[in-house]
């Protein structure tokens, strides 16, 4: 997974065109560290649209930003807006899930 830590490389990212999603997380977090795990697990085409910042590693402007409140969270972009948040940690299957239903409404296929 790509790191971030400032808000232009997150802007850089997410302003390509495609599915983007971003992880934040910390080293810290039990949770955050599981669903990184279930992250490793995913097929390798699919951990590539995976993005990760650490809230201790990165600007403060960027938590803004994204109106981070609580971690692990992760933010889905299809080109360059938000489509999809969860909070909290989620297994492999509803990750593939939430990203099926945004690349089916859109009429793709990853």
């Amino acid at each position: 997974m790509h790191k971030i830590t400032t808000l232009s490389e997150f802007q850089e990212i997410i302003n390509s065109p495609g599915i983007h999603i971003i992880k934040v997380s910390a080293d810290w977090c039990g949770p955050c560290r599981v669903l990184k795990s279930n992250i490793e697990a995913l097929d390798e085409s699919i951990k590539q649209l995976f993005v990760e910042a650490n809230v201790d590693e990165i600007e403060e402007k960027l938590t803004d930003a994204l109106n981070i409140r609580n971690i692990p969270i992760v933010i889905v972009f299809k080109d360059g807006k938000e489509v999809k948040r969860f909070v909290g940690l989620r297994t492999t299957k509803e990750i593939l899930d939430i990203i099926d239903i945004i690349d089916l409404e859109n009429g793709n296929s990853i």
